[in-house]
């Protein structure tokens, strides 16, 4: 097993779901989290928040829009 550097990752994929559909208490609470980590830093710690951006020419049809 390889030795330990002290580093965790910690990678949110398709993160736009959550601002979009998550319930606000949750969206709070989340916002809360990110505030103290920035407040606070934990030594080796990274938060990736990856987000889905539509192709060109999509309509934003991901985000259930019917308008286009």
């Amino acid at each position: 097993m390889p030795a330990m550097d002290g580093r965790l990752l910690i990678v949110l994929d398709q993160f736009e779901e959550f601002v979009i559909l998550a319930d606000p208490e949750r969206q709070k609470a989340f916002a809360a989290l990110v505030a103290d980590l920035h407040a606070t830093p934990i030594k080796g710690l990274r938060l990736l928040l990856q987000e889905v951006v539509p192709a060109a020419g999509d309509g934003g049809k991901w985000l259930g829009n019917s308008d286009s």
